[in-house]
């Protein structure tokens, strides 16, 4: 028996969304993604950068009248990806064939 025909009888006797995991790799839910994608990817593919300090700003005006604080805080920060085959991008169809 080949390693692909391994692979598949292993996923053949188990569920695909079991506990934390979807085919044996770890999911994370979220509500920043639509309801109808899934991203799949190598997330160690994923780079972040983060310059300057994080800017704490205290906005008096926004609650003045009840007497309040507002702080506002900001963060300098950016992404790129490394390898773009790392990920994959899956929409969900209404069509049904």
């Amino acid at each position: 028996m080949t390693q692909a025909e391994q692979l598949l009888q292993r996923i053949k006797e188990q569920f695909i969304l079991a506990g934390n995991t979807v085919n044996g790799y770890r999911y994370q839910s979220s509500n920043q993604v639509p309801r109808d994608l899934l991203l799949f990817g190598d997330f160690s593919s994923l780079i972040i950068g983060m310059w300057g300090v994080l800017d704490m700003l205290p906005d008096q005006a926004a609650k003045a009248a009840s007497g309040g604080l507002v702080i506002r805080v900001f963060q300098d920060i950016d992404m790129a990806i490394r390898h773009t085959e790392s990920f994959a991008l899956l929409m969900k169809s209404d069509e049904v064939d």
